[in-house]
Order: structure tokens, then sequence, then C-alpha cells
């Protein structure tokens, strides 16, 4: 990375908040960011909006990243969760979801999900693993089956209201074992998480 050859300097400058480190970092992966932003939003501005953003909330967690693997992951998350506040916004969720699928091409971008969506599923199986009966089938139902709250409720013989309950216990417990193993990338599995299930 630029003008770093030895990236443990790289990442000890970083988790200092050294200026030059910030630089490196941004230099390396600012294009690729912004054209994957830019391949999702296609709006240049916008795109170039997401990407800095993104850059400015791994600069303010500088501390937390141990490997170059670990900052380039929540770049990408960071920035597509970005991508698709956006579509919020502007009220096109439904469109956004299609967008998504048809719009992103069978090339870096997409191994890139695969590779990374990988990482984040394999992560939170080994801890939903761990959680009580009723809490794991809430998160498999919600995240891994992708059912909504009303027909999550109706397969668990519970109400709505109470599934929400359940579901925000698995989370503040997902929480304490992800901390518990030191897995440096919490954060960005619980926006990953989330996404998952609002969407």
């Amino acid at each position: 990375m630029a003008a770093y050859i030895d990236s443990d300097k790289l990442i000890h400058d970083f988790r200092a908040c050294k200026k030059t480190a910030f630089e490196a970092v941004y230099k390396e992966h600012f294009s690729a960011i912004y054209a994957f932003c830019f391949n999702l939003v296609r709006d240049k501005e916008e795109a170039r909006d997401i990407a800095a953003e993104s850059f400015i909330k791994l600069f303010k967690l500088c501390d937390k990243f141990e490997t170059s693997v670990n900052m380039r992951a929540f770049l990408y998350i960071t920035s597509r969760n970005g991508c698709m506040d956006y579509f919020r916004k502007e009220k096109r969720k439904a469109q956004a979801r299609v967008h998504l699928e048809k719009e992103l091409p069978d090339d870096e971008y997409t191994r890139i999900n695969d590779e990374l969506d990988s990482i984040y599923y394999k992560a939170l199986k080994n801890s939903v693993s761990q959680l009580p009966d009723r809490q794991k089938q809430a998160i498999e139902k919600l995240f891994w089956e992708e059912l909504d709250y009303k027909e999550a409720a109706y397969q668990m013989d519970t109400s709505v209201e109470n599934l929400y309950k359940i579901r925000n216990r698995a989370i503040s417990l997902l929480r304490e074992l992800l901390r518990s193993q030191k897995f440096q990338e919490s954060t960005i599995i619980f926006l990953f998480l989330f996404y998952s299930i609002c969407f």
C-alpha cells in the first residue's frame, strides 16, 4: 500500500491513527469503493459521498482493525449499507432489491461480496449455534430463512411482539459471544445481520 512496503507497519500506524497510514489506506482503496458504490446507485455524487462516509467511519474505528483484510471488508460492507440507505431514503426499497440483484456484475464485486458473506455467515452460525433454542430459532427464521416477522412468529407459535423481544435478547447474547471470542469484525457482522433481517 502506498509508501508502506511493510503491511505490519501500516497496520501499526493505522491503529495509532497516524495520518500517513490513513492516506495510504485511502489511496489504495478509494477508487475501488467508489466504483462499487457507483455500480449500485448510478449517481457519481452519491457514490462519492457514500464512499467518503465509509472511510470516515473506518478512520473513526482506526484502533479496531488488526489486518488489511479487516479494513477492506469493513469498507465494502459499510459502503453496501450506505447504498441501501440511499435507496431507503428515496423510498425505493423494493426497487433497490431488484436493482442490487440486476446490476451487480459477475466479476470482482460479486466475488468480493460472496467472500464477505461467507466470512460473516460462518462467524454468525458459530455464535448462533450457542444460543438458547428459542433465540436460535428466531435468528434462523429471520436471517437464514428470511421470513417476515408475522410468518416467523406464526411458525414459532408466538406473537410478533414477543418475537421482537426474543430477537433482541438473541442479538444481545450474540454480541457478548462475539466479544468473548475477540472477533474483531463484530461491528461489521451486526451491520450485516441487521441489513439482512431488515430487507
